[in-house]
């Protein structure tokens, strides 16, 4: 089998990283096994240095924070199922303090029109901001020929303004006001194996996200203020269903089909229908080096649109646009005890937003290399890169007003991060991150204008051992 890795799999104390650390290891690593019950009990602190926005919108500010993450890790194994769960705050520090919130001010009535206007004011936190984080993840065998999977990752509370794209996902463009909010993903899939060569499966998904102290519709998403009469999107439900089948062709290749039927509803009323057949080649290049591409075709229709919110496709009502994605993971080097391993990820397809309340098609692009130095050294390079392929329906002018600025639709990040093994039971973490937004790139004069640029130290104690990356030989 070539070489293989034993590392452990951290319960890092990063929002969205914590989902992970119960469900999947990094590249190049192995779960943790705690035996047939296991308690893991581990803290995370972690101290950051640099620059970036307080608040959606803003310009990048100087900060310094501190990060404390305290987690609890339950694990049940046995030979047919295997169930784990964690919980985890995330206590957040900074100086200048972060915005928690809104307060609206009336203003004196105009001496002509007698109208009464209102200024919104930002709130800063006067302590630290928490977000609680909390999964668990079942993987069972329920026959000989079907398996069961679910997992569920949600969180709750106050995120900074460099938690929000954990929680909404990386290169998510457009990030709304920061404020209270409840986010979650739930998720769940049953394989058949129906002979040596066909697998049915049966999947389903659900993610929402709410507003747990939304400002009113006066507010601005990424500092963009909302149109007259048009309402800010304070929460959305996605509910996806997806069936497919998969048929080995040798050894070493797959060919899957599948359907992916949506539906998305926003908290303004907008709803549309979202429906993805596709076409999925998996290959075994090597023992080691796997490849996935895959082909299709989205089809969108709106099913709701009341008046004063975006129209999600325009005066058409509907849209379809082509999708594909490719995934290679191999391992480029290996010798005397250095191994480095490679993840290589692009396509595009058609991006429902949680913020916009829209669907246009996106294009991304992300790379990783991890190099693992046995028996200590673990360093990780990952940069990702998404924009809209299309330009995003006008945000309609107010008299006497500036025009709209543009919505962000195009994200980035580039972090790298070095962990050593200091004992059984701590490890050091040394890292950075760049990261920026801005709007579609056809948009004139285009630029970047929400800079995340800072260095991070962290250190991690755990109750359990934590093993030196062994290399074994074939």
């Amino acid at each position: 089998m070539g070489a293989a890795f034993v590392a452990l799999l951290l319960f890092s104390g990063e929002l969205g990283v914590q989902a992970s650390a119960v469900t999947q290891s990094r590249l190049g690593e192995t779960p943790l096994r705690l035996g047939p019950f296991g308690v893991q009990l581990s803290a995370t602190s972690e101290t950051r240095a640099g620059e970036a926005p307080l608040l959606p919108g803003e310009d990048p500010r100087l900060f310094v924070a501190e990060i404390l993450t305290p987690l609890l890790g339950l694990e049940l194994r046995r030979h047919d199922l295997t169930f784990q769960m964690f919980y985890g705050p995330r206590i957040f520090w900074e100086d200048p303090a972060p915005i928690t919130g809104f307060s609206t001010e009336l203003l004196a009535p105009d001496p002509v029109t007698r109208i009464r206007s209102q200024n919104q004011n930002q709130t800063s936190s006067s302590g630290p901001l928490i977000l609680h984080s909390a999964g668990l993840t079942l993987d069972a065998k329920l026959s000989p020929r079907v398996t069961f999977q679910t997992d569920a990752t949600g969180s709750v509370g106050s995120p900074d303004y460099t938690a929000l794209p954990l929680v909404l996902g990386t290169v998510q463009g457009a990030l709304p006001p920061i404020a209270n909010l409840a986010s979650g993903t739930a998720a769940a899939r049953v394989k058949f194996q129906t002979t040596r060569r066909w697998e049915l499966d049966l999947a389903g998904t659900v993610f929402h996200w709410q507003f747990l102290n939304a400002p009113d519709s006066t507010s601005t998403v990424a500092g963009q203020t909302s149109s007259a009469g048009q309402t800010l999107v304070t929460g959305q439900t996605f509910v996806t269903v997806q069936p497919g089948a998969l048929f080995t062709l040798t050894p070493r290749d797959g060919v899957g089909l599948d359907a992916s039927i949506g539906e998305a509803s926003y908290s303004n009323g907008v709803e549309f229908l979202v429906v993805t057949p596709a076409v999925t080649w998996r290959r075994h290049i090597s023992p080691l080096d796997r490849l996935r591409l895959s082909l299709g075709v989205t089809y969108a229709r709106s099913l709701a649109t009341p008046p004063g919110a975006m129209t999600p496709f325009g005066s058409s009502g509907s849209t379809a646009a082509p999708i594909g994605s490719l995934d290679l993971t191999s391992q480029l080097f290996r010798r005397e005890g250095i191994t480095v391993l490679s993840n290589l990820t692009g396509g595009v397809d058609l991006y429902v937003d949680p913020i916009l309340g829209i669907a246009l098609p996106r294009g991304e692009a992300g790379a990783g290399l991890t190099a693992i130095a046995i028996p200590l050294w673990t360093i990780t390079l990952r940069g990702d890169f998404a924009t809209a392929l299309k330009d995003p329906p006008l945000q309609a002018a107010v008299v006497g007003q500036p025009p709209p600025i543009p919505l962000d639709e195009t994200a980035f990040s580039v972090s790298l991060s070095g962990r050593r093994r200091v004992s059984e039971n701590m490890f050091l973490e040394v890292g950075g991150l760049w990261a920026d937004r801005g709007p579609v790139l056809s948009t004139p004069d285009f630029s970047f204008h929400q800079r995340q640029l800072w260095v991070h130290v962290s250190l991690t104690v755990t109750t359990r051992p934590i093993p030196r990356l062994a290399q074994s030989q074939k």
